[in-house]
């Protein structure tokens, strides 16, 4: 069961990779509550984290906005991003999301991990397809190389930033930026999807 999980995963991330390079990708964008979005990575990573022996913590210091845009592929982001953080830290290590403002007032979502970090000479090309942010043998083979790439071009769909700040050996913090022009706050619930 596990062996054909990962493996529909690793298709439909190819998938994903090719509807984004032939430029097919679609948005039904609509308004959602990203408070929504954080309830729903909690659930589902919580015991995965659990499962490694990992704390995964949620931190949402931000209420009631709602995001324009996609829900199932900002989601998807967000996955992707905890994920690889899960994947990517040993056992017994951390991960949180936290949602804030930036400096600007733009929506700051941050995966932060005690992992093993991106050296240096990796980090202009992590966001690549079929490129692994990791480079010891304990974490090869954990992948494609897909996420971060899937990620970041669904961020840019969003007309957002993928920030990547990393630490070899210490973790990795990855934040996805949503301009304040794609949040509406105090919206009315019935045009919610």
């Amino acid at each position: 069961h596990l062996s054909a999980q990962h493996l529909l995963e690793l298709i439909n991330e190819l998938l994903d990779a090719s509807t984004i390079d032939s430029g097919e990708l679609n948005l039904f964008e609509g308004y959602f509550l990203h408070d929504n979005i954080v309830d729903y990575c909690r659930a589902t990573f919580e015991l995965e984290a659990m499962k490694k022996d990992q704390r995964f913590s949620v931190q949402n210091n931000v209420t009631g906005v709602s995001i324009k845009g996609d829900a199932r592929r900002f989601r998807q982001i967000l996955i992707n991003l905890i994920s690889n953080a899960i994947k990517y830290t040993p056992d017994g290590g951390t991960i949180s999301l936290s949602v804030d403002y930036d400096a600007a007032h733009n929506l700051a979502f941050s995966v932060k991990d005690t992992g093993i970090g991106i050296p240096e000479d990796r980090r202009k090309d992590v966001c690549n397809a079929f490129t692994q942010a990791a480079s010891s043998s304990w974490a090869s083979g954990k992948g494609v190389g897909l996420g971060l790439y899937i990620a970041s071009k669904l961020v840019a769909a969003h007309d957002g930033e993928l920030r990547i700040e990393s630490e070899l050996g210490k973790g990795t913090t990855v934040s996805v930026i949503i301009p304040k022009s794609r949040m509406i706050e105090d919206i009315d619930p019935n045009i919610l999807h």
